[in-house]
């Protein structure tokens, strides 16, 4: 049986690694990576040479071989497919469940407002 020391060390030295950080935008700060397994839980904050606001921007950095990045599969998935980068850690990386829109609960939305949740109703069927 393995302890929980023994089964983060791999996630513990992520941060010995050159690392994409990535910077939320609506907080302004560092994202710190977050893993699963088990019901473990384990947040790490990197650091790197190169920091982005955006995951798109993430993994083309990481193409270019300027460290890992920790980015949703959508920003991905592309990269993947062609093998340009490899999945690290898959059994500790949990899917994503998506983004959700949360929005006051009126009567009278604005038209443009309204075809969008038309749109997102739509797409999801």
């Amino acid at each position: 049986m393995t302890n929980i020391s023994e089964r983060l060390i791999p996630l513990l030295r992520m941060a010995e690694h050159i690392c994409i950080a990535v910077r939320a935008p609506t907080r302004g700060s560092i994202y710190a990576w977050e893993f699963e397994k088990d019901g473990d839980e384990l947040k790490i904050k990197v650091q790197g040479q190169f920091t982005s606001n955006s995951g798109s921007l993430a993994i083309k950095a990481a193409i270019a071989g300027l460290g890992i990045a920790f980015v949703p599969d959508f920003h991905a998935e592309a990269a993947i497919k062609a093998k340009q980068v490899k999945i690290l850690l898959e059994d500790w990386c949990q899917p994503f469940p998506g983004f959700h829109l949360y929005y006051p609960n009126r009567r009278h939305h604005s038209p443009a407002f309204s075809l969008l949740l038309q749109e997102l109703q739509r797409s999801r069927r």
